[in-house]
């Protein structure tokens, strides 16, 4: 009687795992890529009040609990922190006290900024003080406007993306499990 045995390796691809692993790890990248952002934006805006800087800071916030020692979010708070005049903005909400941290409420929430709708991930961040679009944009009454902020955040936002961000992706060997399979 012949008897005939087999043995092979039989390799699976974890689909969940990589799908989990790539999801993370775009989160990562969309809040660096942020913090570039928020980073190069605010080299442009100068500093009186610290009311426009300090709206930036919802962009720092969504770095987690080691925005501390990322060094765009270093920069970040070395430019809000240096406040200066002591002004009100008035709204149609009232008179608030220019500062760093009125400011925040002032622009995108940090749960906002980055949102996933399924496998999409989108970066949305708005500054809702009447006069940053001008001086942003125009002409301003800023001895430096206009001061290109979004204009430079949005390119260093994408250069990092294309450079840095869209190449740091999980390897599908990792997710890859061999199990050998035998037979007779």
């Amino acid at each position: 009687m012949m008897r005939l045995k087999i043995e092979y390796d039989l390799l699976e691809f974890d689909a969940d795992a990589y799908k989990n692993a790539i999801l993370a790890k775009m989160k990562q990248i969309m809040r660096e890529a942020a913090a570039k952002f928020a980073a190069a934006a605010l080299r442009r805006i100068p500093v009186r009040t610290g009311f426009v800087a300090g709206a930036f800071a919802n962009l720092a916030n969504i770095m987690g609990k080691d925005a501390a020692f990322h060094p765009p979010t270093l920069a970040i708070r070395r430019q809000i922190n240096r406040s200066l005049a002591q002004e009100y903005y008035y709204s149609s909400g009232g008179k608030t006290l220019k500062s760093p941290e009125s400011g925040q409420k002032f622009a995108t929430q940090p749960s906002e900024i980055i949102r996933r709708e399924g496998n999409i991930f989108r970066f949305r961040f708005r500054v809702d003080i009447n006069y940053f679009q001008i001086q942003d944009t125009g002409s301003g009454n800023s001895p430096t406007a206009p001061w290109g902020a979004f204009e430079a955040g949005r390119d260093a936002f994408l250069r990092y993306m294309r450079e840095q961000g869209l190449v740091q992706f999980p390897e599908l060997s990792k997710f890859i499990k061999k199990r050998r399979i035998k037979a007779g």
